[in-house]
């Protein structure tokens, strides 16, 4: 008698590489049409860019949304960016700073 609980051994190792590649493939193919659907950018600051930080906290009624300018040291992953006072930022929370901000 066989039930829903029967759990084979796996065989092959082939047939394990090939269901990741398919979960892959999926997966990629799932985030560009999202990313496609909300209009998703890719962050472009560049090292040596002056951004402001949105504080990540409730701002009260006269006080400033956005920390003061600082300039991004390096890229550490697709949306994750390094600022020159040591700190580590999703890009969401940048924004750039113009000459008119400062």
């Amino acid at each position: 008698m066989r039930t829903k609980l029967d759990i084979l051994p796996v065989r092959d190792q082939e047939g394990h590489q090939n269901v990741h590649e398919r979960v892959t493939l999926q997966q990629e193919k799932s985030k560009r049409y999202t990313d496609k659907k909300r209009g998703a950018k890719a962050p472009n600051f560049k090292p040596g860019d002056k951004v402001r930080v949105r504080k990540p906290f409730h701002v009260k009624k006269a006080e400033a949304r956005f920390a003061s300018p600082v300039s991004v040291e390096r890229q550490t992953g697709p949306s994750s960016f390094v600022l020159s006072d040591g700190r580590r930022w999703n890009a969401e929370r940048l924004s750039r700073c113009t000459s008119a901000n400062p």
